[in-house]
Parts: structure tokens; sequence; C-alpha cells
């Protein structure tokens, strides 16, 4: 059964969604969480398979927060699900770039954060067309060299032509299932390929192999 742990900053919310987490079968909610502090020590006892952090924190506890978990490059436990107010938030943006490997919205139901969890524990993502465009626009700007990265090297950091039509389609707001549907995959493939790109955008073209973007 997977384990969670939920970082957020109203104790209230949190308890609320800590409760439908664990209301879920197949999952359960290890721990409702309020500060950094108790954060940190809580991953250095036992890494849970997800950490869902609120982005309503300060920004700098954040990245550090991000640092921790992926600054040795590594991606693997726990996967981290950013809770963000809205797509538009520069949060959002800031902690895909620093090692989230997903987002959900406060805004959004119950429902939704459990489909989002599912979604990030199968190692897929979403991507609304705001996010796309920022995302595409990074790739753009940075000329990412096309050298690998990952356990085995067989990723590069460079988008290829299906991942930057992916992006292109999204950020024009086509929905996951007429991408899937043009590029001749399935919805899930294209959860997948999201997911790798958030990997791709964490990794600085300026440092060395392997290594996390830097603040």
């Amino acid at each position: 059964m997977p384990s969670i742990v939920l970082l957020h900053t109203e104790p209230h919310v949190a308890q609320r969604l800590g409760e439908t987490i664990a209301g879920l079968s197949g999952f359960e909610a290890v721990d409702v969480l309020y500060t950094m502090a108790d954060t940190h020590a809580r991953l250095a006892a036992d890494a849970p398979d997800l950490l869902i952090v609120d982005l309503r924190f300060p920004t700098d506890k954040l990245r550090a927060l991000m640092r921790s978990l992926r600054g040795a490059g590594s991606f693997g436990r726990p996967q981290v699900l950013a809770l963000a107010p809205s797509v538009d938030d520069p949060r959002l943006i800031d902690v895909l770039r620093h090692g989230a490997d997903g987002y959900a919205l406060h805004s959004r139901s119950p429902e939704s954060l459990l489909v989002a969890i599912t979604q990030t524990l199968a190692g897929e993502a979403a991507m609304a067309p705001q996010v796309a465009r920022q995302v595409q626009a990074i790739f753009d700007k940075a000329a990412f060299p096309n050298s690998g990265f990952g356990e085995h090297g067989t990723e590069t950091r460079q988008l290829n032509d299906v991942d930057r039509t992916l992006l292109q389609w999204i950020g024009e707001g086509y929905l996951v299932a007429e991408v899937a549907r043009g590029l001749q995959l399935t919805p899930r493939s294209v959860g997948a390929r999201i997911h790798g790109i958030y990997r791709r955008l964490q990794l600085d073209p300026r440092a060395p192999h392997g290594t996390l973007l830097a603040a």
C-alpha cells in the first residue's frame, strides 16, 4: 500500500484532505504535517512513496525542501506532487523546475486530488495549457544540450520531436485524449511523456551531468 505524507499550511484543511486520501482504497495517509522542520525530520527517518506539498509555503523553503530531495539528481522515492493555488502561480513552475513530479490544484475537488495522486504514483503527470507554454519557452530559451542523463543514460535533456509537438498542442488547448490520438499514443503514454518532460526541465544545462537545476 503506497504511503503518503501531506505537508500543508492549513491544519484543518490538511486533516480533511488526509482523511479523504486515507478513505480511498489502496492508499494510506501516513502523516499530515504543517512545518518544514517536521517534514525534513519525517523524510530523514523514512521516505514515503509520495510527498504532497502545499505551495503556499515561502519559495525559499520550498526550494530548500526540493534540494534536500533532488539535490544529488535523485528522482526516486518520494515522488513529489505540488498542491498549487492556480496554474498561474509562479511558485508552480518554480517547483516543477526544482524537482516536483506533477501538481494538483487547491480549487479542485478531493476526487481530482486522488486522480493526481494515482497518476503521479504511476509515473504520469498532467499539464495545463498555461504550464505547457511556460515549459516550452524555457526549453526554447535554454537550448538544452543533447546529452544523456538518468540511470542508464538513455534519456536526453533536449526534447525530441514528439515531445515538442505534445507541448505545442497542449499549449494550444488540446485535450490529452486529442493529443494522444494525434500522436498515435495512449493517454497514459502522454501522461508519462509529460512526466519525462518535467524531469528534463529540472536539469541545468550549465551543471555537471545529472545535476538538478540550481536555485
